[in-house]
């Protein structure tokens, strides 16, 4: 079972052997690839309170897309009754159901 989307959260900072900190960010992109966004700080205060505003502004961004919770199969029923049955021939369309059934 998929898990559902997941928001940008800060994780609390790593110290590097420098004995300075690292600020930590962790989202996830459309596809649902972990990131890891990072910067160094020489206190632990500054390198949370970066990582919390990081996490708040990239989850008010206005471009950003939130994970899909749309199936493939779904999308793909979308798109064969939409776009495929109008530009492709009956019996291409007939072929793409058989052949893009789950399990198959």
């Amino acid at each position: 079972m998929p898990k559902g989307p997941k928001d940008p959260y800060a994780v609390e900072p790593r110290k590097l052997p420098s004995s300075r900190l690292k600020g930590r960010v962790v989202r996830y992109d459309e596809m649902g690839k972990r990131h890891e966004l990072t910067q160094t700080f020489d206190t632990k205060r500054e390198a949370k309170q970066w990582a919390e505003t990081e996490a708040a502004r990239y989850r008010e961004d206005p471009n950003r897309k939130p994970p899909s919770e749309v199936t493939f199969t779904e999308l793909f029923e979308k798109w064969l009754n939409g776009v495929a049955a109008a530009r492709t021939r009956d019996t291409t369309v007939i072929a793409y159901r058989r052949y893009g059934k789950p399990g198959c």
